[in-house]
């Protein structure tokens, strides 16, 4: 795991010190102002409401003051500094929220927008998991399988670096895969359950990839029972003899 220096350790706790403080007199505000008569329980949940939208949005404005970029993490650089900062803010408050599967569907788009993901209309990852939302893409009518997950930054040993994640239109990822930084997945391409794209992994439009590390299968063809491309003319039927022939085409 990546060792966090320590000056992003005396930031991430300083910034929560200040937010913590902004937080209690916020409540502190409101009881006067309205003469609330909370019981403590709310009093808690309000204040941590209070912290919380803080350090989200800090950190907000921190990825957009100092954006953390493709490649490598050079150890000692500002860099280095920030994405250990971001990697606090990670782990205490992203990702218990995008790790728990509690958040309702509707709401996974608009959390993972929030975060700075770019997600096409017909695009629910209601059951995946997106690492590092400021560094994905997604097209139009992408499925993401449950526990599916996206992940654009490499971890070996001490050393770190950054990949974004593009996936076209009409894409379908497997449940339980694993899609790693740099990898570009062409529209209309389905990635079968269990498989782990390595990163820098170059994926055509309507290929049908699999396994672990994922390996190139065939190219979808209408007909196949796979085809995920562009609508065709005439929908294809899926009954009898003509069903299973479709069926096999995976």
């Amino acid at each position: 795991m990546k060792t966090i220096p320590v000056s992003s350790s005396a930031t991430f706790l300083g910034v929560n010190a200040a937010i913590a403080a902004a937080a209690i007199a916020g409540v502190a505000a409101l009881v006067e102002r309205f003469g609330l008569d909370w019981s403590g329980l709310s009093l808690f949940l309000t204040g941590f409401a209070f912290f919380y939208a803080g350090n989200m949005l800090f950190l907000k404005l921190l990825l957009r003051l100092f954006p953390i970029p493709e490649g490598v993490v050079a150890p000692g650089t500002r860099t280095d500094y920030v994405v250990g900062v971001y990697l606090l803010f990670f782990i205490f408050y992203i990702a218990p929220v995008s790790f728990s599967r509690l958040m309702p569907a509707p709401f996974t788009s608009l959390w993972y927008r929030f975060l700075g993901a770019r997600i096409g209309k017909g695009s629910f990852p209601s059951g995946a998991v997106l690492a590092d939302s400021h560094f994905v893409e997604l097209g139009q009518d992408v499925t993401l399988g449950f526990n599916c997950v996206l992940t654009p930054h490499i971890a070996a040993g001490n050393g770190y670096s950054y990949g974004r994640i593009v996936i076209g239109d009409r894409v379908t990822v497997g449940v339980n895969t694993v899609v790693y930084g740099g990898v570009e997945i062409g529209d209309g391409a389905l990635i079968l359950a269990n498989s782990a794209v390595v990163p820098g992994t170059r994926i055509g439009e309507n290929e049908l990839w699999g396994g672990n590390p994922a390996k190139k299968v065939k190219v979808l063809k209408p007909g196949d029972r796979a085809w995920n491309g562009a609508p065709q003319a005439e929908p294809q039927a899926w009954n009898g003899e003509k069903g299973l022939e479709i069926a096999r085409g995976v």
